[in-house]
């Protein structure tokens, strides 16, 4: 079973999905976004990404632990590759409140936000090869998703692509990294007679990415319901 086109059909048609329901990513196409809503989402985007080498350094403790020094290693290699990323974003915050005057209380850290870093962690005690599962999630997901939604931002609120470099620069690495995960699949020990338990798994984390992003345009449909 080809475990990499399992996972990234599905993470494929939740992008698709998320075009055509998800408030977020509706007004991203439609060009309703705001500077504010978008600084809000790379702001949030950022703090999580501060927390992914702390995820690693968990899932390389945990896989450790349950008989996985293979998938453990991997973990260990995966953050050297991830540190410091997160200062992406915290550039990117500094240049959209000097060039948009960006409000501080409009870019807080969403309890949405919190509950997918929670999410996260518990994902990796339960099972740290679920989470070797999100990796591909979240790096598949910014690179199918990161240039269009980029550009559509561009195009209609006018924010510089030199002002997303946290989706950008990811979305430029993630290439390199998904193109070599259907290998290091193999190379951890995953098992495919396991994928319907994994296909839950990343059902769970995307229903969580999808509340998060959708918090984050409540305030500006209300507003434009108004």
């Amino acid at each position: 079973m080809n475990l990499y086109k399992v996972f990234t059909d599905e993470i494929e048609a939740f992008y698709k999905q998320l075009k055509k329901d998800n408030p977020f990513y509706q007004r991203i196409m439609s060009g309703a976004v705001q500077v504010n809503e978008f600084a809000a989402f790379l702001r949030n985007v950022s703090f999580l990404i501060t927390y992914t080498p702390v995820h690693l350094t968990l899932a390389e403790r945990v896989a450790k632990q349950k008989g996985y020094p293979l998938l453990a290693q991997y973990f260990k290699d995966k953050r050297g590759e991830e540190e410091g990323h997160d200062r992406w974003g915290d550039a990117d915050i500094v240049a959209l409140k000097k060039h948009f005057n960006v409000p501080e209380d409009s870019i807080g850290i969403t309890q949405e936000m919190k509950d997918f870093i929670k999410g996260n962690e518990n994902l990796i005690h339960e099972d740290p090869y679920a989470y070797f599962v999100y990796v591909l999630f979240s790096e598949y997901f910014t690179v199918i998703a990161g240039p269009e939604c980029m550009a559509s931002v561009e195009r209609h609120a006018k924010i510089p692509q030199n002002m997303m470099t946290i989706i950008g620069k990811h979305a430029e690495l993630d290439k390199y990294h998904v193109h070599h995960w259907k290998d290091e699949s193999v190379e951890v020990g995953i098992k495919p007679e396991d994928v319907e338990r994994y296909k839950a798994a990343l059902h769970k984390a995307m229903d969580r990415y999808g509340r998060f992003v959708a918090s984050l345009s409540k305030p500006y449909v209300r507003s434009a319901a108004a």
